[in-house]
């Protein structure tokens, strides 16, 4: 009989505990993501290419830039996301005359105009080129030769003094 009391309390504390967990926490609607996004955010070679994703609550129009910092280019086209609010390009493909053979910093501006306001959202991305050393190489290089001198050196020591 004891025990059948102690399930019931345990129970019924659970559905106690569940309700009072359940009854305060706030119901949130979820967050409509929206923003400009690159990806990859750093280009390894030069020429290479990078997507540009342009994500609205609603429809926007307006220009799309990008600007390389070194050289000063800059290159334009036009922003409709439609009804579904998205857009995306590629960049260089999308820009006529547009490229990636310049290394630095990339700034990519949306002037935008949607049914809330006018709105000038940025990101940016970079071009680099990824340089391996010679001085690694010739430092794995020289352990090598000197392991191979010292295990060459054991063997013939080895094999003179057997003779």
């Amino acid at each position: 009989m004891n025990m059948q009391k102690n399930k019931t309390i345990a129970v019924i504390s659970t559905i106690v505990t569940l309700f009072i967990l359940y009854s305060t926490t706030q119901a949130q609607a979820p967050l409509p993501i929206s923003g400009l996004f690159v990806n990859p955010g750093t280009i390894t070679t030069p020429g290479g290419s990078t997507a540009i994703l342009l994500i609205t609550p609603t429809r926007a129009i307006g220009t799309l830039t990008v600007k390389c910092l070194a050289s000063g280019n800059e290159w334009s086209t036009s922003i409709d996301t439609g009804l579904i609010g998205m857009q995306s390009w590629t960049f260089p493909d999308d820009f006529p005359g547009a490229d990636t053979n310049t290394l630095g910093m990339y700034y990519v501006s949306a002037e935008i105009t949607m049914m809330v306001g006018k709105y000038t959202w940025r990101t940016t991305f970079r071009v680099e080129f990824f340089v391996i050393p010679d001085l690694p190489f010739g430092t794995i290089m020289a352990v090598v030769a000197l392991f191979g001198a010292v295990i060459g050196y054991t063997k013939i020591k080895r094999n003179t003094v057997l003779h």
